[in-house]
């Protein structure tokens, strides 16, 4: 197998699976304003598939979900109100309706009372290696950048 047949194939890979799945659960005793969810490493994105919120609390209190990296503003994707007397709100999204991050973004929540939460995650956006490895009857990497000390078949190999 060529490769960019791999390639072709970890990308497909990657649609169909849209990446690692996580389910993030946490909790705030109180109101907290862009509280870090998930955090991810380095060029990582993540998607979020679902949640589910509770609270202790009887009255409604507030919670919104978002993407934010550093000091950016906040990417808002769900805000609503839960309380213990009304149960928990659970949203599931359908496959199209996923809420997607920026690499780097981590997931978080604002709220004004008390909040639980499990969301429903997937970590995608793997790193690409540096440069390019010919493959002899290939076009995919015609014309591009690639470092000749890992050229072909001499990758992996010292010179001598």
């Amino acid at each position: 197998m060529s490769l960019s047949q791999k390639i072709k194939s970890r990308l497909l890979q990657d649609v169909i699976n849209e990446g690692l799945k996580i389910a993030a659960t946490g909790t705030c005793g109180g109101a907290v304003t862009d509280q870090v969810i998930f955090a991810l490493p380095p060029m990582r994105a993540v998607i979020v598939c679902g949640f589910t919120l509770t609270t202790p609390s009887n009255t409604a209190v507030l919670v919104s979900l978002g993407f934010k990296k550093g000091s950016n503003p906040t990417k808002t994707f769900f805000s609503g109100y839960v309380s213990n007397s009304g149960g928990p709100i659970s949203v599931n999204y359908q496959l199209g309706d996923w809420y997607r991050g920026d690499t780097e973004e981590a997931v978080v929540v604002t709220t004004d009372g008390a909040a639980g939460w499990t969301i429903d995650t997937r970590v995608t956006q793997d790193p690409t290696i540096t440069g390019y490895i010919e493959h002899e009857g290939t076009s995919l990497h015609a014309g591009r950048a690639y470092f000749p000390d890992q050229n072909g078949m001499k990758r992996g190999e010292s010179e001598v």
